[in-house]
């Protein structure tokens, strides 16, 4: 009786007192990952079309993927886990994209955005104000034609 009276309280001790969860530096890890992650960054709007400007957003994918996997997916939370293959499906579907798709290189459309001209020309306001809108893109439209060459 006397053993299970110290046996008791012992356990009680046990369990109330703080612990780390299992996973806290992969959680944390992982966190900061999501925190510096941007999705769009592999296929976004930009005005550089060049084939260098292409190869630099492969690299930059690739490197975030070689930076997920190394956070050790076992010590993750049961939702880390989940967003992390998000993370990672997001990340390979823009590798796939741009480096074996290569769209820039089968549609002429990409260096031609000129549905933009007319959306900035047809919507209301002032002329002035579509004057200094047009200005921007009709300067990058030499450099976009050079760029699809």
């Amino acid at each position: 009786m006397k053993k299970s009276l110290f046996i008791l309280p012992a356990i009680f001790f046990y369990c109330s007192s703080p612990q780390a969860p299992k996973g806290d530096s992969a959680d944390q890890a992982f966190q900061t990952f999501i925190d510096q992650f941007e999705p769009s960054s592999g296929g976004g709007e930009t005005n550089d079309l060049s084939a260098a400007s292409y190869q630099l957003k492969i690299d930059q994918i690739r490197g975030q993927v070689e930076e997920l996997r190394k956070i050790d997916t076992a010590g993750l939370s049961f939702e880390n886990k989940i967003d992390w293959q998000f993370a990672m499906s997001i990340l390979r579907g823009q590798d796939i994209r741009l480096s074996q798709h290569q769209k820039w290189k089968k549609d002429p459309r990409v260096y031609m955005p000129f549905r933009n001209l007319a959306n900035i020309i047809g919507k209301p306001g002032e002329i002035a104000d579509k004057v200094a809108n047009l200005e921007e893109p009709l300067g990058l439209v030499p450099q976009h034609l050079s760029n699809g060459q």
